[in-house]
């Protein structure tokens, strides 16, 4: 069974899949005749091993199927490293630095490619529009091998690149520090002297990936319309979900792979980053301004107006525990408020000719703590029924609601 199959109804999934719907309808419906075609870009977020890459081939497979039937493109942040002899180049150049000597952090990819590549997806959409009648070019979508070079990985040749072609409905771009932005310098400073993870590293070598952020966010961030950030409730969880990823490649393919020191190893590598981004990411979303004097963007904000998509919600936010079970999904405008997102309800939206009806339902633990909770009540029922007791129970009900009622009629706060 292919994996996406077991992953489709869990709700992470159902949430993801509802959040993108919602806004992409309502994307499509608040476009005007004046404005020029573009996809829907879609942020993904998580940390290694959080599911996020099982999570968005899931969610191509949802979305391009009835009775959706979205051309639905996906690519990563991995795709993006930069070539093995310019990740060797840049290490060389930055001797001791060990968050610059393997790829992986921020600084490692090519961001000018990253650009191009947002960049003619949206030329080839908007020029499919102009024109449906002529023939219009595919698109290469950069690709990187992570088992040449002995696990160092390189970008494979552009000719082996796959190919898409236009119209592009919804773009899912995903990467585990995707939405992660600079610091003032003497945040990065203060959290420093306080975390474990940031000491052992010299303050101009964090700097540095400080530093090197500012890019992403200039060249990158602003093409995004909406956002889906698979939270850890426990940051620790990482490591566990890394060890879990490489035991099981090792039992399913027969290779060697990392030892499980080798693996901590690895995941120690990426704590400084998770220790001073994730914090921001979390409490006020991919759209929320910075909230430490950082520069406003453009892009960011719950009421920004202009060429940016601006709807309410544009930030999911799941939290999960260390078994990957949904913990709570909330939404943000950018504000730094979240609401609850998941109840169980419907919404209609519209897409060209018919309706579509969206299902947001309960988490299932709600789901099955509410079922336990009225079987339980069920067969209490009975049984003092059966004992004559029922007259009793009532009237003691009755009086404590008595009660409340007085206490809250007399309340003086």
């Amino acid at each position: 069974m292919p994996e996406h199959k077991s992953y489709e109804k869990l709700p992470q999934t159902q949430a993801s899949l509802n959040h993108i719907l919602h806004h992409y309808y309502n994307f499509k419906k608040h476009a005007t005749l004046n404005d020029t075609p573009k996809p829907f870009f879609v942020g993904l977020s998580g940390c290694q091993g959080s599911g996020k890459t099982t999570l968005c081939q899931t969610l191509v497979h949802l979305l391009s199927q009835p009775p959706h039937n979205l051309k639905v493109v996906a690519f990563s942040m991995d795709d993006l490293y930069l070539p093995f002899a310019a990740q060797q180049s840049l290490s060389h150049s930055n001797p001791h630095n060990l968050l610059l000597e393997f790829r992986g952090q921020p600084g490692t990819h090519d961001i000018l490619l990253g650009r191009d590549t947002f960049q003619t997806l949206s030329s080839a959409h908007a020029a499919f529009y102009g024109n449906r009648t002529a023939t219009h070019p595919s698109v290469p979508i950069p690709s990187y091998d992570k088992s040449l070079n002995a696990g160092r990985g390189d970008r494979l040749p552009q000719t082996q690149w796959p190919v898409v072609q236009p119209p592009f409905d919804i773009v899912l771009f995903e990467g585990w520090s995707l939405g992660f932005k600079p610091l003032p310098a003497s945040e990065v400073d203060r959290l420093r002297q306080i975390k474990a993870h940031l000491a052992a590293h010299p303050i101009e070598h964090l700097q540095q990936l400080n530093t090197n952020l500012a890019e992403y966010d200039r060249e990158w961030y602003s093409f995004l319309d909406i956002f889906i950030h698979l939270a850890p409730l426990n940051l620790a969880d990482v490591h566990t979900w890394r060890l879990q990823q490489e035991r099981y490649m090792r039992r399913s393919r027969g290779v060697r792979g990392m030892s499980d020191d080798q693996v901590r190893d690895f995941v120690d590598r990426y704590m400084p980053a998770y220790e001073l981004y994730l914090p921001r990411l979390e409490r006020v979303g991919f759209f929320g301004p910075g909230y430490m004097g950082e520069e406003r963007g453009a892009y960011e904000g719950a009421a920004e107006r202009g060429e940016h998509y601006d709807a309410s919600g544009r930030h999911l936010k799941v939290v999960i525990d260390a078994e990957r079970r949904v913990v709570s999904s909330q939404v943000t405008d950018g504000d730094g408020k979240w609401r609850e997102y998941g109840i169980r309800r419907k919404a209609v939206v519209k897409s060209w000719g018919h309706a579509r009806v969206l299902n947001w339902r309960l988490h299932g633990e709600k789901v099955w703590f509410v079922g336990g909770a009225l079987a339980v009540g069920i067969v209490a029922w009975m049984v003092l029924r059966e004992r004559g007791r029922m007259h009793g129970v009532i009237g003691r009900i009755q009086g404590v609601v008595v009660g409340v009622k007085g206490l809250w009629e007399r309340r003086e706060w």
